[in-house]
């Protein structure tokens, strides 16, 4: 069994460096001489919990926002939403931040620091 990244894959659609699926090794797997690829979806990213205070700030939404447009809104890409909802895993919905609800995100001049890592 062999894991790369997909863009390491020829056989494969080359995607955004932005993208969730970056943060899951592709597997391959042979069978009839035939190749064929998957995620190992177990995967998880977990943020210290002694952060540099420099790199993240809060913010606090007025209307029920999706994770997708809060992303947008912070960074210019609704890719980036995993990396919102990674930081604020104790918010009461998974897929809206409520109104009034106030989150901690990672200060958009940093965040292609953290794009580049995941995707070493």
């Amino acid at each position: 069994m062999i894991f790369k990244t997909q863009n390491s894959i020829p056989d494969l659609e080359t995607i955004a460096k932005n993208r969730y699926e970056n943060l899951f090794k592709v597997y391959t797997v042979q069978t009839n001489k035939k190749n064929y690829y998957y995620y190992n979806i177990t995967n998880k990213i977990q943020i210290p919990e002694q952060t540099n205070s420099q790199v993240f700030d809060t913010k606090v939404f007025d209307k029920k926002t999706p994770w997708t447009i809060a992303a947008y809104q912070l960074y210019g890409s609704i890719n980036l939403w995993y990396i919102l909802s990674i930081l604020n895993p104790n918010l009461q919905n998974r897929f809206f931040i409520s109104a009034g609800e106030e989150i901690r995100y990672i200060k958009p001049n940093y965040i292609n620091l953290v794009i580049n890592s995941i995707n070493e």
